[in-house]
């Protein structure tokens, strides 16, 4: 009897370890299926990093990473429908990662379902809420058309994100729709001393001295440093000659064109822009040439 209990209890042990040895491998194969992922990931190719973490998911699909990765990386890859079945699987198991509820608020933003976007990103707890978040609040608000919302929510985060160039755009035209040039002016002059030698910021500046204070030529003034220091960047050079042209200044508009480089002037803005100086200018020779290339690139 006693040798048959000894016989017994060595049995259940032996099962025991071997069941631990399986689950063992198991989380060692999750583990390495992750690791996988997250390489082929880092490298850019999105649909084997899935593969990767599928695998990982048959293996245990509770697991909030491995649910997170998956996400992400159908969203890379555009397959936007699947990145949200994942991520709300995610938030499931846990609501309050805030890097999900931004990755899958940004999937809807981006497809303009805002009020989806809102909604999530309006569910996670306040202490889990980050300045990225608290952003795309914002930006959800704003495209929303609703103005007042919006500037509540940006205002403080002001200095936080001088360095997103979207955040400077949404945040200035926000201050301008609710009326506050007061305020604008400031912000955008502060940023443009501190950026000059940003393009995107030198744009934004010479488009608010123009449009915002009527000050075209202090417009072009700004726009003609940043080519002297820095070179010609197309957009500048394009809104040089649109501000020229608005103050029938049409030889500078076409000193502004004419520093463009080839490549770009069979593009329609290019075209448009262009077609607007020679009017002013009264070529009628370049004229017809222009509007010549402009039929053709239309029909292309």
């Amino acid at each position: 009897m006693l040798k048959k209990m000894i016989f017994l209890l060595v049995l259940i042990l032996a099962l025991g370890a071997c069941a631990n040895n399986q689950v063992n491998q198991a989380e060692k194969e999750m583990q390495y299926s992750i690791i996988r992922g997250l390489n082929a990931s880092q490298e850019g190719k999105y649909n084997i990093a899935i593969e990767h973490f599928l695998k990982a998911y048959s293996i245990n699909p509770k697991e909030s990473y491995t649910l997170r990765e998956l996400g992400y990386n159908y969203g890379a890859s555009g397959d936007f429908a699947m990145a949200e079945k994942y991520y709300l699987e995610a938030l499931s198991i846990n609501p309050n990662d805030s890097r999900v509820v931004f990755n899958l608020g940004t999937i809807y933003f981006n497809q303009k379902k805002y009020e989806d976007s809102l909604k999530i990103l309006s569910n996670i707890n306040i202490e889990n809420t980050t300045v990225d978040i608290r952003g795309l609040i914002a930006y959800n608000l704003y495209s929303l058309n609703k103005f007042s919302e919006a500037y509540t929510i940006l205002k403080p985060l002001e200095s936080m994100k001088n360095d997103d160039l979207y955040f400077v755009k949404i945040y200035g035209d926000t201050l301008l729709k609710t009326g506050r040039i007061g305020e604008l002016h400031p912000y955008i002059t502060k940023l443009y001393k501190e950026k000059e030698s940003n393009p995107e910021i030198v744009y934004i500046y010479a488009k608010h001295l123009h449009y915002n204070l009527y000050k075209g030529m202090d417009a072009l003034e700004v726009i003609e440093t940043y080519i002297i220091n820095y070179g010609v960047y197309k957009e500048i050079n394009l809104e040089g000659a649109n501000i020229a042209c608005d103050l029938g200044r049409f030889d500078m508009g076409k000193k502004y064109i004419e520093l463009i480089p080839d490549k770009s002037r069979y593009e329609e803005e290019y075209l448009n822009i262009a077609i607007r100086v020679y009017t002013g200018l009264k070529d009628e020779k370049k004229l017809m040439e222009l509007k010549t290339i402009l039929e053709k690139v239309k029909k292309e």
